[in-house]
């Protein structure tokens, strides 16, 4: 099966992403194979312009375009690797033939099955602002908590100016630290979400005894990692 992927999103997250398939593809599926893949690199810097800037149908149409040629590529499952466009997820997934796995669900499943009820989430400004994370969980008892606007600020401008680069700069990553403190001492999460796929380049669970981390780009591989053992049996 092909695998593709719809990338740029940004160039860094894109990169893990490749690596963690082959990685993962090797160690569960078939360790003499490397998985086809197709990458469609979009423009973060043209995806960041049109959603903040709330043009939202001409963004839509942009990364229908790039799921399209996806489609013909040849792809037989699809992974949009990143967070943010998921909340586009229905309009640009809608004329696609083929399985696209949303990050936002099989996300959702991983904190379901956790237990943890009081969970913190960082990402871009539209991931922490918007309902994208904090519907699927309104029916349950988990509830959903975000930086204050300041820090949400700060965390946007440091993903597209500096993490999106491959920039890490030890201050900035002891900022996210305090954020994670500052989420903890607040509202007392058992749980965080990393909503930007970014932040699991220099997030570690082993640095946080006692939070669950949720990364979601592994989360994404893995349920990829599934569908396509599934398929290759």
């Amino acid at each position: 099966m092909k695998i593709g992927i719809l990338g740029g999103l940004t160039p860094q997250a894109t990169i893990e992403y490749y690596k963690l398939i082959i990685s993962q593809y090797h160690n569960k599926i078939d360790s003499a194979v490397f998985p086809e893949m197709v990458i469609e690199s979009v423009d973060v810097s043209k995806v960041h312009h049109l959603t903040m800037g709330k043009k939202f149908q001409q963004l839509i149409q942009y990364l229908s375009e790039s799921m399209n040629n996806l489609m013909k590529a040849g792809s037989d499952v699809i992974l949009i690797a990143s967070n943010t466009p998921h909340l586009f997820y229905e309009d640009i997934t809608r004329n696609v033939g083929v399985p696209v796995i949303s990050i936002v669900d099989v996300t959702y499943n991983e904190v379901m099955k956790s237990k943890k009820n009081r969970i913190g989430l960082l990402g871009t400004i539209p991931t922490m602002q918007s309902d994208l994370y904090k519907k699927p969980f309104i029916n349950t008892e988990i509830q959903i908590f975000v930086p204050e606007i300041t820090q949400q600020d700060f965390l946007q401008e440091k993903i597209f100016k500096q993490f999106s680069r491959g920039i890490f700069i030890e201050d900035d990553i002891t900022a996210v630290g305090n954020m994670i403190h500052q989420l903890k001492s607040k509202y007392n999460i058992n749980g965080l979400i990393l909503g930007c796929t970014e932040l699991p380049i220099f997030l570690e669970q082993d640095d946080w005894d006692d939070i669950t981390l949720f990364n979601t780009a592994a989360i994404h591989v893995d349920s990829l990692i599934r569908f396509l053992k599934k398929a290759h049996i």
